[in-house]
């Protein structure tokens, strides 16, 4: 490619930022569970709807230490899977709000929970993303949508969290 010098840096420091806030996005499909103890888990996702923007919600192969992305849900509004019940879950919210020209600021936030639920438990995931951050929060479909505890977990790039994504 034939780039004048300043195009071709802003395109890199473009792929650069996108791969940051985009790291664990190209992850594996999420698959049900086909024993043991399961729960059914609601996604419901509002955003502010505006023009380019992308939603990921996620779990991980290895809740405890968040490796492993699998993908629940993807620029979707809601959805609807069977999860493990035998042992506490990792959810991971990331919404990304892109600007209408490109190179400009992109604005991103990223929440991540871990909860256990119970054995034929329903639960609902609400999910709020805006540029200015996330929410995220799980509610027990069971008991009147009472909200379920949770522990929030911070978020690690790959690298300095030695290949975990959250402690």
């Amino acid at each position: 490619m034939n780039y004048p010098k300043s195009r071709y840096l802003r395109l890199c420091l473009a792929l650069g930022i996108a791969e940051s806030l985009l790291g664990g996005c190209a992850s594996a499909p999420y698959v049900e569970p086909k024993d043991g103890p399961t729960a059914r888990l609601k996604v419901e996702v509002m955003t502010a709807g505006r023009w380019r923007e992308s939603t990921f919600v996620q779990t991980f192969e290895h809740s405890e230490n968040c490796r492993g992305v699998r993908n629940l849900l993807k620029n979707s509004p809601s959805g609807q899977v069977r999860i493990g019940a035998a042992s506490p879950i990792s959810l991971q919210f990331i919404h990304i709000e892109q600007a209408p020209f490109p190179l400009l600021a992109t604005r991103s936030c990223r929440v991540i929970v871990t909860f256990e639920p119970k054995p034929s438990g329903n639960y609902a995931v609400e999910a709020i993303g805006a540029g200015e951050g996330c929410a995220m929060s799980i509610r027990d479909l069971d008991a009147n949508r009472a909200e379920v505890s949770v522990r929030r977990r911070e978020f690690v790039d790959i690298v300095s969290g030695g290949g975990n994504l959250c402690r």
